[in-house]
């Protein structure tokens, strides 16, 4: 999928500081091209991955007893009669739910012995906190949790694609971390290329620590907090895979 105009203009930044030639949006055909097209999602998606980004922190009500009146996504599931349900079709709830059955699919066969496995969301990158009244235990498996719960809420970091959504020094970090992408392909791995390496991986350094650092200033929001425990009334996890 060829990059829109705001992806080819970070990559022509990234292209710039490693000497690539640059591109257009129109003419995405030549070979610095063709590898800011191959690197850019994985780019984008490591680097969202590597940090619990509170620009692309998002929450869902990923499970829970069905109810009417409630908006609800491809991503949910729900219980009802003990049988677990996921939505097939974006919509809000009816009055009842055998009228609202065609929306959901029997995810039975999900439901075993050591708990329910649930999808995780299609835009996951990276589970931030679990919201768990009773303190049982769950892990990821895979591209799901497995969790004997019944009611969960999940708090993670979303594969943001929307550039215009970037923090800023995120953005910077990005560009560099492109760089040190499509230095290999487009420039080998010469004695030039590898002192240009090394500048680039100290630069990148230091513009993660900057974004993180502004990041953590303006979320005050992590860990077992008296504003998570008198707003949700339970206690949050913070840890990814299995949470004891």
């Amino acid at each position: 999928m060829a990059l829109i105009q705001a992806e080819v203009d970070l990559s022509n930044q990234s292209l710039g500081r490693i000497g690539g030639k640059q591109f257009t949006l129109a003419d995405q055909s030549g070979f610095p091209a063709e590898q800011a097209n191959l690197h850019f999602d994985q780019t984008r998606d490591s680097l969202l991955r590597s940090y619990e980004w509170s620009f692309a922190t998002t929450r869902i009500q990923l499970l829970q007893g069905w109810d009417s009146d409630i908006d609800f996504t491809t991503d949910m599931y729900v219980f009802e009669d003990d049988v677990l349900y996921k939505c097939n079709t974006p919509h809000t709830s009816s009055s009842d739910f055998s009228t609202d059955i065609a929306n959901w699919t029997d995810r039975s066969d999900d439901q075993t012995s050591f708990g329910n496995y649930i999808d995780l969301p299609a835009d996951w990158l990276r589970v931030k906190e679990y919201v768990d009244d009773d303190n049982t235990d769950w892990s990821i498996e895979g591209k799901q949790i497995l969790t004997p719960d019944t009611e969960v809420e999940l708090v993670y970091v979303k594969k943001e694609d929307d550039t215009t959504e970037w923090e800023s020094t995120f953005t910077d970090a990005f560009i560099v971390k492109l760089a040190l992408n499509l230095l290999n392909p487009l420039s080998g791995s010469g004695p030039d290329a590898l002192n240009l390496r090394q500048i680039l991986l100290r630069e990148f350094r230091l513009l993660v620590g900057e974004a993180k650092t502004t990041d953590r200033q303006e979320d005050n929001s992590t860990g077992n907090s008296y504003w998570h425990k008198s707003r949700f009334g339970g206690q949050w996890r913070t840890d990814i895979g299995r949470n004891k």
